[in-house]
């Protein structure tokens, strides 16, 4: 459950990402992820740190919004004011994760704070941390652009709206 702080935070994100010039001062850390509930159906848009790897966006969460997605059904991501559609990849696995989660965490080290994993020396994320933190329900999502990603216009252009 979003405590009311959460709630307002995510709608100002939203309201800045979605701002023509306003937006570039966060949507290379950040993008919106539009997720339909598995049982109410409801469409749900939150903000969330990202990072770009091998073609792919990386997400680190610790939130439980990830268990809405299914891999054979894309998602919509606003990323840098254009609409993208994209097949979701929830990992949980440590090997996996270990492997992404360096990447997020250069990236975004505020992430690292929140969900509890540092960088070792190596500059790799430490596995006793990371376990613990795969224990507590912590994820990576990989959401892998679609052939027909991209969209011409920007959000708001083409009609579609917030949930």
């Amino acid at each position: 459950m979003e405590s009311r702080g959460q709630r307002l935070g995510n709608m100002l994100a939203r309201a800045v990402l979605q701002t023509p010039l306003l937006h570039r001062v966060v949507s290379n850390r950040l993008l919106i992820i539009t997720t339909v509930g598995r049982r109410t159906g409801n469409r749900y848009r939150m903000p969330v740190g990202y990072v770009e790897s091998s073609g792919c966006l990386l997400i680190g969460t610790g939130g439980s919004w990830h268990r809405n997605l299914r891999p054979e059904v894309p998602v919509e991501v606003l990323l840098r004011r254009r609409q993208v559609r994209a097949l979701p990849e929830v990992i949980g696995d440590e090997e996996t994760a270990a492997q992404l989660y360096g990447d997020i965490l250069r990236h975004n080290p505020v992430h690292g704070r929140y969900a509890g994993i540092r960088l070792a020396d190596d500059g790799r994320p430490d596995r006793d941390d990371l376990r613990a933190a795969l224990a507590r329900g912590v994820r990576v999502v990989r959401l892998r652009p679609t052939a027909a990603a991209v969209a011409s216009q920007p959000e708001g252009a083409h009609g579609s709206g917030s949930s």
